[in-house]
């Protein structure tokens, strides 16, 4: 559905990966590129997914899709074409 290269930063710790970025008909993927020294896969089931939100990094770069999963972890997607990405997981998540 979607693909982008981004950098995961996982419960608001510095640092983060650079990887690929995907969105599928069920899930969000994150897999970090070879030159990570630490690469981690991360899946997001939709129905997973407690909120959405666009914001802006350094407080005024408009790159930063945040994600909040039902269990508490937070994730940030610095990448590009944030708005369509939103659009894709909050028309695929479960309505409650």
């Amino acid at each position: 559905m979607a693909r982008r290269w981004a950098r995961m930063y996982r419960n608001g710790k510095s640092g983060g990966w650079r990887g690929r970025f995907a969105i599928t008909d069920q899930r969000i993927w994150f897999e970090a590129n070879v030159f990570n020294l630490f690469g981690t896969t991360q899946e997001i089931p939709f129905d997973a997914i407690a909120d959405v939100e666009l914001r802006n990094t350094l407080g005024f770069m408009p790159n930063d899709l945040f994600i909040r999963t039902e269990s508490g972890e937070t994730y940030d997607f610095i990448t590009s074409g944030r708005r369509r990405l939103m659009n894709i997981i909050t028309s695929h998540r479960p309505q409650a």
